[in-house]
């Protein structure tokens, strides 16, 4: 079982890598100005973190691992 420390751990690299990628795409993709990236990407990557972090507690405690 993975404990609460390295679940934490692992959400956030994931969601480093995922950041730094819908910075990249906001700017080059979409065309959008950087305050604006800038707030968007942080705001779901917050969401992104909890959301992986919940779920990665939640199989562990059904024994998943």
């Amino acid at each position: 079982m993975q404990s609460r420390l390295l679940s934490f751990i692992e959400s956030i690299t994931n969601t480093s890598i995922g950041y730094a990628l819908s910075i990249l795409s906001y700017i080059y993709v979409f065309d959008i100005d950087t305050t604006t990236t800038l707030v968007m990407t942080a705001y779901f990557t917050v969401l992104s973190i909890i959301r992986q972090y919940l779920t990665r507690r939640f199989f562990n405690k059904k024994g998943g691992e």
